[in-house]
């Protein structure tokens, strides 16, 4: 005979999961990491080292051109800033408030 569960306990708080959902989601996820190890064998320290190698160039790059957007961005206000001082034009609010 099947308990009847009062339905507080049905249905989790809102953005949570009951747990055998979670559980087969965890299931599922490492179906899916196991099976290029069963395909292709486990991975090695030296294919980790170099995929956290990878990894790392790439947030530096990312860094770098965020770095050079903000200095073409400042130097353009500054050309706009100079441009304005030097023909007596006030600076439009439009740049102004951006700043």
């Amino acid at each position: 005979m099947q308990q009847e569960i009062p339905a507080r306990l049905e249905a989790p708080p809102a953005g949570l999961q009951p747990h055998p959902e979670r559980q087969r989601e965890q299931d599922r996820l490492g179906e899916l990491v196991g099976w290029p190890e069963t395909e292709h064998g486990p991975v090695t320290d030296e294919e980790l080292a170099a995929a956290e190698a990878e990894r790392r160039e790439i947030e530096r790059a990312r860094a770098e051109r965020a770095r050079a957007e903000r200095a073409r961005a400042e130097r353009a206000r500054a050309e706009r800033v100079t441009e304005q001082k030097e023909t007596g034009q006030p600076e439009s609010r439009k740049h102004r408030d951006a700043a």
